[in-house]
């Protein structure tokens, strides 16, 4: 729970009705100005702002009022919800302003907050006030103005800006590195096996760049070996899961430029294909990743009476570390 100490230069207001100063004066209790977006109905809502603050008969600050107003300032990933409440006299005079944030999408949590503020708010009032004060029996009436009849808190009252309803998701740079192992078929005449390292960049509007430095080989008598480095441009589909609990997916096109070494003679090779991984998120900054790519060979050439296949693919397995 975060709170803001409150808001400063804000001129007396008048009274939220003018058809208050027909009724007679009550304890102040706390009103949920508009539909909140609650997890919980909009009439259990407001029975919880409204239970929050203590009702006493007798009360010298009747016709008090405690007026809430609470708004999303998270996003689909991060939901929060923010009340802000303000204490208004008998003539509609703002005497308090408070502001609370509370992760997730249940007002329980911030109607006992704004109540245990208000509470004490009241307390010091009636303290100045003295212990020998009577409630009145009505209001004063009220100076009619242009926001006699305010429904919500106005644009003049410097609300921060966190208060806009769902505001976007904030800006998240991805930075990655990662090794694995790999298992390549189609390049030589056996499969071969070997190590790969790799990284992720942030390119904005979406895309990343990964590029991969894969050496593998067979350790048969007669030993193959090949090493490549290759570059994608991917897109990464992020599943709907909480963040740092999910399953990404990425489609990925890149070339790659590497050789093919053996009985001593080596081959170069120029290849280009899509890659496919899914990602699985185990920790803030660590997740396992399983790629598959296939190749298409753009050179020919031989070694001996072997030569590369023009189709060839590979799979990694490998694991991730965020760094930012």
């Amino acid at each position: 729970m975060e709170t803001d100490p409150g808001f400063l230069g804000h001129k007396p207001r008048p009274a939220v009705d003018l058809e208050a100063s027909l009724q007679p004066a009550s304890p102040p209790t706390i009103v949920l100005e508009q539909p909140a977006p609650c997890a919980e109905t909009s009439e259990i809502a407001s029975q919880e702002f409204a239970s929050a603050l203590p009702v006493t008969a007798g009360d010298p600050l009747a016709g008090w009022s405690v007026h809430v107003r609470v708004a999303s300032v998270g996003h689909d990933a991060s939901p929060m919800l923010r009340a802000d409440g303000e204490i208004l006299d008998g003539r509609g005079i703002s005497i308090s302003r408070r502001s609370f944030t509370n992760p997730g999408t249940t007002c329980a949590t911030l109607a006992k907050a704004i109540g245990v503020w208000a509470s004490l708010a009241l307390d010091d009032e009636r303290a100045k006030i003295g212990p020998d004060a009577k409630p009145p029996a009505t209001p004063p009436p009220p100076v009619p103005t242009a926001h006699a009849k305010r429904k919500g808190f106005e644009e003049d009252d410097d609300v921060d800006p966190d208060l806009r309803p769902n505001r976007p998701a904030p800006v998240e740079r991805t930075r990655e590195v990662g090794v694995a192992s790999v298992l390549e078929g189609g390049v030589a005449d056996r499969p071969l096996f070997g190590p790969a390292v790799y990284g992720v960049m942030d390119l904005g509007a979406g895309f990343l760049l990964r590029p991969t430095l894969a050496f593998d080989a067979t350790f048969a008598s007669q030993q193959t070996i090949h090493g490549a480095t290759r570059i994608d441009l991917c897109g990464r589909l992020r599943g709907n899961y909480h963040a740092q609990r999910g399953l990404d997916a990425e489609i990925c096109a890149g070339s790659e430029m590497g050789f093919l070494r053996e009985s001593g003679t080596t081959l170069p090779l120029l290849e280009l294909g899509p890659a496919l991984g899914l990602q699985g998120e185990l920790a803030s900054n660590f997740a396992v990743t399983l790629r598959g790519i296939g190749n298409i060979n753009l050179l020919g050439g031989s070694i001996g009476d072997f030569s590369p296949q023009t189709l060839a693919g590979r799979v990694e397995l490998g694991v991730t570390w965020k760094l930012q």
